[in-house]
């Protein structure tokens, strides 16, 4: 998968991310076992469609974390291949800018 293909997903991905709005939703207290101060990847583990992807970008987002984000759920995904992920690298670079944080939604798709 090249560059700029994913660079069309990963664009196409942040504009959704940006148009959900989740002021009526309530905290939830798993939020609490979130550790941004931490050094290793943080998963959040849980049943089909229990709101995991939701939690986290509420998280991200109520502590104004400057964050990528890519759902490999995505069926413009569903070829990717773990040599690809370079590509993908750079596509987040070149859509979100410089960034700490890497939220991969779904990653469990990628071989």
């Amino acid at each position: 998968m090249n560059t700029q293909t994913l660079l069309s997903i990963v664009a196409d991905q942040r504009e959704e991310l940006l148009a959900n709005d989740y002021s009526e939703l309530c905290p939830r207290p798993e939020e609490s076992q979130l550790d941004l101060k931490s050094n290793r990847a943080q998963v959040v583990i849980g049943v089909r469609r229990c709101g995991k992807s939701t939690l986290c970008e509420m998280f991200l987002k109520q502590k104004g974390i400057d964050f990528a984000y890519v759902n490999f759920d995505d069926d413009r995904m569903e070829d990717m291949e773990a040599s690809d992920l370079d590509h993908l690298l750079e596509a987040l670079y070149m859509t979100y800018g410089e960034f700490k944080y890497l939220f991969l939604d779904e990653i469990q798709n990628i071989e």
